[in-house]
């Protein structure tokens, strides 16, 4: 793979189509597929514009940063301080998310129990994370392939066993449920610092990786939960698989659980590196400190019971994935001074939209 602007736009992929995924066919299934294709539609361009204006962050500032480091320089230490919470937990609520699902689909593959095989799965994943980075890059960009081929392949099968009427209904009272599951679907902000360095900020070829990568990762995704949603209807399972089995047969939903293993491993490594350079760069971790910290405290949180997936999905992305947006959009508003910083406004708008949506559901 010597093309490095398709090895970004892999990278974002890989980071992108991980554990939300399968959490896109049960809120269309909830909500209704033409509110969960409007969620796309919206959130899929608030994504390649976000992480856009992150790169116009990175771009803008010196030396080696993550979030934590780009709010403290451009916002003040208030603003740090609260990236310093929302940025960590959320990169941690995803590794949360695939440990999860990472043992769900070894189970259908191999028998035995979810969480033994979620702790097998966080072993050999957090070894990996161990390694160089630049071992975990060239894994993950082959993985990424693996991982779209198997993608095609159950969507092209699942899709002849789709009802229509599984994709016309709406459930109004449910419109806001798919906001955080979407959201964090489309997320791939952890790796854009990586993509903006490794492609020497030339930032004509940032945005075809960003623009090529995010908008692929969107299709893709919205083909899925589509496809799913429309062949299983209300008897889709929160993890999507699982409701497939009577509908397409147990051999397809293996096909499903090496796809998912795939985008799970990816993400997990991508994320997983990252978090792991945030605690070394900005909080002054020791390398394996840092290390430490990144794997363990999702594992803990799984230890202790935390393992509602469609619930992990929707706070993580409706809350620490918004608040870290509107951060990136307010630093983004004092760097650009072209005529894209009025799109900054309406972002904002869908940011805060989402997240007081969050907070009134999870007060009643």
């Amino acid at each position: 793979m010597k093309n490095p602007v398709l090895l970004a736009a892999l990278s974002i992929v890989g980071t992108i189509v991980g554990a939300g995924i399968f959490g896109l066919p049960y809120v269309f299934s909830q909500a209704g597929a033409p509110i969960g294709l409007l969620y796309c539609v919206i959130l899929g361009a608030a994504a390649v514009m976000i992480h856009w204006l992150y790169a116009k962050v990175a771009e803008a500032t010196p030396g080696r940063h993550r979030l934590v480091g780009y709010a403290h320089k451009h916002l003040g230490r208030a603003a740090a301080e609260l990236a310093s919470v929302t940025n960590p937990m959320g990169l941690l609520g995803s590794l949360l998310a695939y440990l999860i699902l990472g043992g769900a689909f070894l189970a259908v593959l191999f028998g035995g129990s979810p969480v033994i095989w979620g702790l097998v799965f966080f072993a050999v994943m957090s070894l990996i994370i161990f390694l160089p980075f630049r071992r975990v890059e060239y894994l993950e960009g082959w993985l990424t392939w693996l991982l779209i081929i198997v993608a095609v392949i159950v969507v092209a099968l699942v899709a002849p066993h789709v009802r229509v009427l599984n994709l016309t209904a709406v459930h109004a009272s449910k419109w806001f449920l798919p906001y955080g599951v979407v959201f964090f679907s489309f997320g791939g902000l952890s790796v854009i610092p990586d993509i903006v360095e490794s492609l020497n900020k030339k930032m004509k070829n940032v945005a075809a990786a960003i623009v090529g990568g995010t908008v692929f990762s969107v299709v893709l995704s919205a083909a899925f939960g589509l496809v799913v949603a429309g062949a299983t209807g209300t008897n889709t399972a929160s993890d999507a698989i699982g409701g497939l089995v009577p509908i397409v047969g147990r051999a397809i939903v293996a096909s499903g659980a090496v796809f998912g293993l795939l985008a799970v491993a990816t993400s997990f490594l991508t994320i997983g590196e990252n978090i792991k350079e945030q605690f070394r760069m900005d909080f002054k971790f020791s390398a394996t400190g840092a290390w430490a910290a990144a794997v363990g405290l999702p594992l803990a949180a799984y230890l202790f019971g935390a393992r509602d997936f469609i619930g992990v999905l929707g706070f993580v992305g409706a809350v620490f994935g918004v608040i870290d947006g509107i951060l990136i959009a307010l630093m983004a508003r004092k760097i650009i001074k072209s005529r894209l910083r009025v799109l900054i406004i309406p972002l904002m708008v869908v940011f805060a939209a989402g997240l007081v949506s969050e907070i009134i559901a999870i007060v009643k």
